[in-house]
């Protein structure tokens, strides 16, 4: 269907004046205010990751710096567990069984010449120098004491009897070592020894083999001294004894008992043998050879 002449005159004329307009237009005018910010547009994807860079060179030790101040001592620890229990020990030495004694006894040497006899209360000794052998190291030494003199009626033929007389000493060697000694010893010319001095009293009823009973009863009291030595891996011993005879009575009433036939006042404290002894064992000297 065709247009109306006049719609279409009307729309030309609307152009051409806009046109017009257009183009006698005046100078332009100032800018216009800036509109509002609009909103925040969405997030981009990420982008791909970057490469590695290289590793750098290590760097230089520096120089260590000075110790710092010892920190206070902490508090002790805790106890361990006891641990398991050993093998027994040996037992200690009692020195207090050789010196706490009734008779104690100090050495104290009295020098005497080889040979010479002495007399201690009415008896004769001899100066002796006993030769023995060291067990350990082989080496010889002596040992120099008085010996008692027993004077007898006739000399063993074939054999040299010095003043008529024999001798009468009991001496001894051992391979021992003496813990005791080596530990509570005095000094004997450097080698340690103990010096022992006791007494007892033996009651004896002597049997009389013809018949079922013991007709005498003998009281007698006897006296030791004795000198235990230790030389290297050698144990001396020398020994000293005397008796005294308190009683000696007939058995009278045949009945077992013999209270009734004791001598109380008989019996008497030996001092006089024990200070004998002291004397003997001052003698006493050891020496090598």
């Amino acid at each position: 269907m065709k247009k109306p002449l006049s719609i279409l005159f009307m729309a030309f004329l609307a152009i051409a004046t806009q046109q017009a307009i257009a183009a006698t237009a005046g100078p332009e005018g100032p800018p216009g205010k800036r509109g509002p910010i609009g909103p925040r547009g969405d997030k981009g994807p990420p982008g791909p990751q970057g490469s590695a860079g290289k590793l750098g060179t290590k760097g230089v030790n520096g120089p260590v710096g000075p110790q710092g101040d010892k920190g206070p001592i902490g508090p002790a620890g805790k106890p361990g567990p006891n641990g398991p229990i050993g093998p027994p020990g040996s037992v200690g030495v009692d020195c207090s069984e050789h010196t706490k004694r009734f008779h104690p006894y100090t050495y104290s040497r009295t020098a005497a010449s080889i040979g010479e006899v002495v007399t201690i209360d009415e008896q004769r000794y001899r100066i002796i120098r006993m030769p023995f052998y060291e067990f350990g190291s082989g080496e010889h030494y002596a040992i120099i004491y008085p010996a008692a003199i027993e004077d007898v009626q006739k000399c063993v033929p074939g054999k040299t009897c010095l003043d008529g007389s024999s001798y009468l000493a009991f001496l001894m060697t051992s391979h021992d070592i003496s813990e005791a000694v080596g530990k509570c010893g005095a000094s004997i010319n450097g080698h340690k020894a103990i010096f022992t001095i006791d007494d007892g009293i033996q009651y004896t009823p002597s049997n009389d083999y013809r018949n079922y009973y013991y007709p005498i009863y003998t009281v007698n009291g006897g006296q030791s001294g004795r000198v235990s030595a230790q030389i290297k891996e050698t144990h001396l011993s020398l020994f000293y004894h005397m008796t005294t005879s308190y009683q000696k009575t007939d058995v009278v009433t045949d009945d077992g008992d013999y209270v009734d036939e004791i001598q109380w006042d008989r019996i008497i404290h030996p001092d006089r043998n024990i200070e004998n002894l002291k004397k003997l064992m001052n003698y006493i000297w050891i020496e090598k050879l």
